[in-house]
């Protein structure tokens, strides 16, 4: 059984595919890596996968086909499914540093300057994952031989504890930037193939939510399968439902976030500050940020909509 988890987790994701690797191979699955050329072909009765590994093609056939194979999933797209998703709001990088042996290995910091929304993670031993979030206008920034040196000197600021340390940090990964848009489907299910994690739409990092999303989809299919031998595409409705109302949740949060977070200048700041002013004011208005911590399937009922979001930012 999956624990029901919820929150920024703050796991690398090699660390967290490793352990659930070994996990697998501990309970008895028959664990391949260096997959290639996956192709799928469905019909009631069973579904044949066949796949390459080391120039050796392999086929399996097998009742279901639980698809996690990310956000460009090949089986998603071979299927036809058809993947939403929303208007992206700024760009989002990451970078895992090495050597920030004075950064205090307890202290997590999440703030925004005049022209970046940074998060900073660690990871012990003088590893952390560092974020930016930044406006679209800003992408040459980050980007060819000089984005990383940038990376760093944007921490750099006054309202940054330790940024010494940070900015005199080594680099040891590469460095991704990607837009923040939310992804879905509508129904993250097949004849024979049912989606889960990315593969069936994720949600805006700025939430930090990716493991918790894909460990609770794992429970659920988990429980739908072992609790009734029907694995029709119509077993996977309760599922499906369930995930539309969490990602729509998640999706808001993301947005309130988005808006207070990764928007710049005197206006933004402003903005800012009143909206979490008005939060702490009304406990109800802050449920927009802490659903992400306690929970998406907590949230009130029609709180997270239109008058929520009037009420921060009107």
């Amino acid at each position: 059984m999956v624990p029901d988890v919820e929150g920024a987790m703050t796991q690398r994701h090699p660390d967290a595919c490793q352990v659930l690797f070994d996990a697998a191979e501990k309970a008895g699955a028959n664990c391949v890596r260096g997959v290639e050329d996956v192709s799928v072909v469905t019909s009631e009765s069973f579904q044949c996968v066949t796949f390459k590994v080391e120039g050796s093609v392999h086929e399996v056939r097998c009742r279901l086909v639980v698809a996690a194979d990310g956000r460009q999933s090949v089986i998603r797209r071979q299927l036809g499914i058809e993947l939403h998703t929303d208007e992206p709001h700024h760009l989002f990088s990451g970078l895992l540093v090495e050597d920030a042996d004075g950064f205090p290995a307890d202290l997590q910091v999440i703030g925004s300057t005049d022209e970046v929304h940074y998060l900073v993670l660690p990871q012990g031993s003088g590893r952390i994952r560092l974020y930016l979030g930044f406006p679209f206008s800003d992408r040459h920034r980050y980007t060819g031989e000089v984005g990383v040196r940038n990376f760093l000197d944007a921490f750099d600021t006054p309202s940054f504890p330790y940024a010494k340390e940070i900015v005199n940090s080594t680099p040891i990964s590469p460095h991704a930037t990607y837009a923040n848009e939310d992804a879905w489907v509508d129904e993250p299910f097949a004849q024979g193939v049912v989606f889960i994690g990315d593969a069936a739409g994720w949600n805006d990092p700025i939430n930090g939510q990716g493991l918790s999303i894909t460990l609770r989809d794992v429970r659920i299919i988990s429980e739908l399968l072992t609790s009734m031998s029907d694995w029709s595409p119509s077993a996977f409705s309760e599922y499906a439902t369930e995930r539309r109302v969490r990602m729509s949740n998640l999706r808001f949060a993301a947005r309130v976030a988005s808006k207070l977070n990764n928007e710049f200048g005197p206006e933004a700041v402003e903005r800012r500050v009143r909206a979490k002013t008005r939060m702490a004011e009304d406990p109800m208005l802050g449920l927009a940020q802490a659903v992400i911590m306690i929970g998406p399937e907590h949230a009130p009922e029609g709180l997270l909509g239109a008058n929520t979001w009037e009420a921060l930012f009107a």
